[in-house]
């Protein structure tokens, strides 16, 4: 995440000392922390400069790998790519995933057996699909789109009826294990396949992405919100619909259809109107959740990391009324993604 911010700050400053922070780390990184057989570790011990045996995590090993694709789209040094295609092509030629399309939360060290068989579609799935569009779209090596096609084609199947996406599968049986339907999981997926769409070209992701986001939709409240399980409640997370909201601004313009800009907008009044846990007051904190039929306040934890994408949207959504793409604009495709 720190590389990433830094990144994200030379590219929007073109300060040197951003560049370089970045570098420093991710050259630390890739001598201390990656394995001989290509992945990273996810833990150092510091003081001996040691790797810990903790779980070898693919969602750490997406997000990293991308960002070094980003150095080298900012250097040109070529060991960034060789240590982001080693990670990448390690799990990615793994037998599960090349049996299964997918990977579990997390693999045993040094035996690199999964340590559950369970697999979350957020992060675990969404970051190494990133990585890999990330390395064809630099690169063109065909082989990274392969694999990011075969992920969302795999995913795909466990689309129901058309529209949401469970909590968890099996990636040994192909079961669904954690049968839960969360926008958690689901804005997550509308975000990578549409932009598995953007990358590939390839309609059919597109049209994964849209029937999702247009079942949830169907769950939009009066209020403007949705809610986080509207199977069993009608509760719903600051967090995730501000970013649902930002994955119905991108739908929007990829597809050229202003009501799901519409619909973004109205999340974001209704965010604005019935999370403050003072009403009266403009420097009221913001609760994480309330009821999205009636606006009554459920949970008056107020969440940093909430807040802040509850400001993101906003500021995404000023973007689009201003003309500028969340999507074609490489910076910000980068900036307005959650991982």
């Amino acid at each position: 995440d720190l590389i990433l911010g830094w990144n994200q700050l030379y590219r929007l400053t073109q300060n040197p000392k951003h560049l370089d922070s970045a570098e420093s780390l991710a050259r630390s990184l890739i001598r201390l922390g990656q394995n001989r057989a290509g992945y990273f570790y996810d833990s150092l011990w510091s003081k001996a400069r040691l790797p810990l045996n903790k779980l070898i995590k693919p969602e750490i090993n997406g997000i990293f790998s991308e960002e070094l694709v980003v150095l080298y789209e900012l250097t040109n040094h070529a060991d960034y790519l060789k240590a982001a295609r080693s990670s990448l092509t390690y799990f990615f030629r793994h037998s599960l995933f090349q049996k299964r399309g997918m990977f579990p939360d997390g693999f045993l060290p040094y035996l690199m057996k999964p340590w559950k068989t369970d697999a979350r579609f957020m992060k675990t799935q969404t970051n190494m699909i990133y990585a890999a569009l990330r390395f064809y779209a630099t690169t063109q090596e065909q082989e990274f789109a392969d694999y990011a096609h075969q992920a969302c084609s795999s995913i795909s199947k466990y689309q129901q009826d058309g529209g949401p996406f469970p909590h968890k599968v099996d990636v040994n049986t192909g079961k669904v294990s954690a049968p839960e339907i969360l926008l958690t999981q689901n804005f997550a997926l509308v975000d990578v396949f549409l932009q598995a769409h953007f990358v590939l070209k390839d309609a059919a992701f597109g049209k994964v992405a849209k029937s999702c986001a247009d079942w949830w939709l169907s769950y939009q409240s009066p209020l403007g919100l949705i809610p986080e399980s509207p199977l069993k409640k009608t509760t719903n997370k600051m967090d995730q619909n501000s970013d649902f909201s930002v994955s119905l601004m991108k739908l929007a313009e990829v597809f050229e259809e202003p009501a799901y800009l519409m619909k973004a907008e109205k999340i974001l009044q209704g965010l604005t109107q019935h999370h403050r846990a003072n009403p009266n007051s403009v420097e009221s904190s913001f609760a994480k959740s309330v009821d999205v039929n009636t606006g009554a306040i459920t949970n008056y934890v107020n969440e940093t990391k909430y807040l802040g994408g509850f400001l993101k949207a906003l500021l995404a959504l000023e973007e689009r009324k201003a003309g500028i793409s969340l999507v074609s604009n490489s910076i910000n495709r980068d900036l307005y993604r959650d991982r």
